[in-house]
């Protein structure tokens, strides 16, 4: 419930079950409509899934945000190996399963080099996002994210490299001109700033949940209207600034105007990611307000479920949809919704099985079980040189002793003297 402070929320899991929901939902349009030769119907999909990418963005960075906020730096550093560790596995294992995949697709030579998931930004985003937010302040991120998306976009603009290498590094970490030499790519920068921007975004729920837990769901409302009369200002007013600024001709006036769809998701234009980031923002803060009232608990449960094991469900979609679903060739019908339908049904359960028997726990490769290895090997090292030290050297007399010592003793006229009585 809203009023919990366990460290897994779970209306936070369930609006991350929603924006897999979407994601199925674009996923499935491409199977299905691609395969009957209705690009109508498979453009409506991708539209309506635009929400599922800045929405699971940001919440990712929320989620970096809200861990960091409630740990001390100590108690951070297990969690930061863990996301390290998730991301690692993202570039190296998640990649290589989700492009196999793809390869059903003849996309001509060498496109398995040029394909590109939403897992490479976010497993970037899970190693370099630990060490910005325990080296930043809440502020500092903004500022940072803000130009970072700034840098992107400006690059995408002025930068146009001609050889080939420079151009496919432009395109993976910055964004394409036009052109792309990746057939399917998020780029790395502006998904980041979106990434860290979310982290800052977290701070303040973390905050927010602890005094009062409602005004966290208040803070999401806010803040996604607030984007979305941002979009709608920007959709109104940049056509009509860049026209007068610009030729409305040419490739960089294609690109700026871009600035202005709603629709333009790679790279990511500003209205795209005020629009569906403002809506997947107000998803959350709806999914706050039902857990909060106790309202469907169990469609709750079962939305934070897929939630939980978003992962899974995101490399299991692309092979139901983009293997299984093409090779049945099914037929087209007025009621395609049900397909989809029966689709998520098999997803859900998958999920049910999947989290049955605790199977996250093989998301890694091992990096963060290395580091608190490798943490217990020094420590102990650090003990058992502690205990030796002192019973292998007779520690000096403490400077007191000495100065105790040396004043109880007379002078050395008088020893002299008693000396010579003596004798």
């Amino acid at each position: 419930m809203l009023g919990s402070q366990s460290t897994r929320w779970e209306a936070i899991d369930a609006a991350r079950g929603i924006a897999m929901f979407f994601v199925c939902f674009a996923h499935f349009g491409s199977g299905y409509f691609a395969s009957i030769g209705e690009p109508e119907r498979q453009t409506l999909t991708d539209h309506i899934g635009m929400v599922a990418s800045p929405t699971f963005m940001l919440i990712s960075g929320m989620m970096l945000g809200m861990l960091a906020s409630a740990r001390s730096p100590a108690r951070f550093a297990p969690v930061r190996d863990k996301l390290v560790d998730r991301g690692l596995f993202l570039l190296l294992v998640a990649h290589p399963v989700i492009l196999i995949a793809h390869l059903s697709f003849d996309m001509g030579r060498l496109a398995w080099l040029r394909w590109g998931f939403i897992t490479d930004a976010i497993g970037i985003a899970l190693i370099v996002g630990p060490a910005i937010v325990t080296r930043l302040s809440m502020r500092a991120r903004l500022v940072l994210a803000a130009a970072m998306y700034a840098a992107s976009w400006w690059l995408i603009v002025a930068w146009l490299p001609e050889s080939l290498p420079l151009r496919f590094l432009k395109d993976t970490f910055v964004g394409p001109m036009l052109r792309s030499t990746r057939l399917f790519n998020f780029p790395v920068l502006p998904w980041l700033a979106v990434y860290i921007a979310g982290s800052s975004l977290g701070e303040m729920l973390q905050r927010r949940r602890e005094a009062d837990p409602r005004s966290a769901m208040r803070l999401l409302l806010a803040t996604g209207s607030t984007m979305l009369m941002c979009a709608a200002a920007l959709h109104l007013l940049l056509p009509h600034s860049v026209s007068d600024a610009w030729s409305p001709t040419g490739d960089i006036f294609d690109r700026v105007a871009d600035l202005a769809s709603i629709f333009q998701k790679l790279p990511p234009g500003p209205t795209y990611l005020l629009t569906f980031g403002g809506i997947g923002l107000m998803i959350t803060a709806g999914a706050i307000w039902i857990d909060a009232r106790g309202i469907a608990p169990r469609a709750l449960a079962a939305l934070a479920l897929i939630g939980k094991s978003s992962l899974f469900v995101f490399v299991f979609q692309y092979y139901l949809y983009f293997v299984l679903l093409r090779a049945l060739h099914l037929p087209s019908i007025r009621w395609w919704p049900a397909y989809y339908t029966v689709s998520m049904t098999i997803v859900y359960a998958a999920s049910r099985v999947w989290m049955q028997y605790d199977l996250n726990r093989h998301f890694t490769v091992g990096y963060a079980r290395w580091r608190a290895s490798r943490a217990l090997a020094i420590r102990q090292l650090s003990d058992t040189l502690a205990q030796l030290i002192p019973a292998s050297h007779t520690p000096p007399a403490p400077p007191d002793t000495i100065v105790a010592a040396w004043a109880e003793q007379p002078p050395a006229r008088a020893r002299a003297s008693t000396s010579t009585a003596a004798r």
